[in-house]
Parts: C-alpha cells; structure tokens; sequence
C-alpha cells in the first residue's frame, strides 16, 4: 500500500513539470498540409499571373494587361494550386481580379478560376454592374 502511495506522490510531482515542458506549435511553426500558405511575389508568380491573363483573353472582348499582382498565395496538392489577386487593365479601364491557376507535377498549368471583383474607385458607374 505505501509503495501506490509513493507512486501517485512521485507522479503528482512530476506532472506539472511534463505540462510545462510539453513543446506548443502555433500555425506559423507548423503550416496545415494542404493549407493556403502566402507567396512571395517573384517572377514565377509574375509568370503565372500572365499565363492567367492569356487563358482568360479568349472570354474577353476587351483586351487585358497585367498591372500587378496585389497577393499570392498557394497550396500544395498533386502538384500546386496558386490564388492571385490581380490588376489589371480591361480596355482602357483598371479592374482587380482573382485567380486560380493549377500546375501539376510536369509544369503543366491550368486557370481553375477567374473573377472579376467589384470596383472599388468613386469612378466605378452607380449601376453596380461591372463592365
């Protein structure tokens, strides 16, 4: 019966110890697999960000011109997933736009999604439709 008793007095001791010396991972130490995560705007981004503007051309009827790239982020799956926030010029007018763009494991690459966001200027027409 003494020896549970010691048993349970060392155990009591030493648990405070344990809790405190357990390590905590925050989200910036250990990114979720499979989760967005930012990227840097370098020149592959660029790159990207111009392939999404030429597959997306052909729908236009207005020509389109990369401004810049306002955010990046990807994703790693079988292959990579970027999402970009976009200027861009639509005819004579400036427009922000977001994209999606897949590159699987060969490099081959494919624009998933494109939207037109709402202007944001006091230019934009009061109609809230977007040219």
């Amino acid at each position: 019966m003494r020896r549970k008793g010691r048993f349970w007095m060392l155990l009591l001791a030493l648990v405070p110890g344990l809790v405190h010396a357990t390590p905590v991972v925050t989200e910036a130490a250990a990114p979720i697999a499979g989760g967005w995560q930012p990227a840097p705007i370098e020149e592959s981004v660029q790159e990207i960000a111009r392939f999404a503007l030429a597959e997306r051309q052909p729908q236009e009827a207005k020509p389109l011109r990369l401004l810049s790239v306002r955010e990046a982020s990807r994703q790693v799956v079988a292959g990579l997933n970027f999402r970009l926030q976009l200027r861009v010029k639509r005819g004579g007018r400036d427009r922000e736009a977001s994209a999606t763009v897949y590159q699987d494991l060969q490099g081959q690459r494919r624009l998933i999604a494109w939207e037109w966001q709402p202007c944001r200027s006091s230019h934009s027409n009061r109609t809230g439709v977007n040219p």
